[in-house]
């Protein structure tokens, strides 16, 4: 029951962020929290060591890391209600649960 709940909660944010987008707050905090959050996600030798490959992987620049904060806070509603646009489509949805299944009462 729990996990019905929890994917139809995801399905119809999924289909809120698709039809309507999102607020300027919600960018606006989405955006600090990935600032805020860099330091935290590349403390340790594998955390930084996958930075680096994501920066190679995805042509970055060796700068990436002085430049993250202007990348990010360059980020528009537009841009973002566009992504979710073209890449949040409900139609196309497929779910994916992992876990232990309850036995059949």
């Amino acid at each position: 029951e729990n996990v019905e709940t929890g994917v139809e909660l995801l399905r119809e944010e999924i289909r809120k962020a698709h039809d309507e987008g999102f607020t300027e707050e919600e960018v606006r905090d989405a955006v600090s929290y990935k600032l805020g959050a860099f330091p935290r996600q590349n403390e340790t030798a594998e955390q930084k060591t996958s930075l680096l490959c994501d920066i190679g992987w995805f042509d970055l620049g060796l700068d990436y890391v002085a430049r993250r904060a202007e990348l990010y806070g360059a980020v528009t509603k537009v841009q973002v209600d566009e992504a979710a646009r073209r890449y949040l489509d409900p139609a196309r949805l497929i779910e994916v649960v992992a876990g232990t299944q309850e036995s059949p009462k």
